[in-house]
């Protein structure tokens, strides 16, 4: 296979993918999805250091319904915590 056909192979790929259509559930029972979560890997982001271990993440609801994500790691051996607490 030449390089011409191998990009137009891929184009098309990305094109069909691009064309696909997203769809979304109609509802979401979010009982099922509060409480404690457990991270076993991620990928790097903002609030979160990077030798960051044990992490966990605390999802519950507050008085109008809103979702509460309390993020929780030990950054170092001394078990240092870090918390950061974030509304949705």
């Amino acid at each position: 296979m030449n390089l011409h056909t191998y990009i137009i192979l891929c184009l098309l790929l990305l094109l069909s993918i691009a064309l696909s259509a997203v769809t979304t559930v109609p509802s979401v029972d979010l009982q099922r999805y509060l409480g404690r979560w457990y991270q076993f890997a991620y990928f790097p982001n903002n609030f979160q250091p990077k030798d960051c271990g044990l992490t966990t993440a605390d999802y519950s609801l507050d008085k109008k319904g809103k979702i509460i994500v309390n993020n929780t790691c030990y950054q170092d051996k001394a078990g240092n915590i870090i918390t950061n607490l974030s509304y949705t």
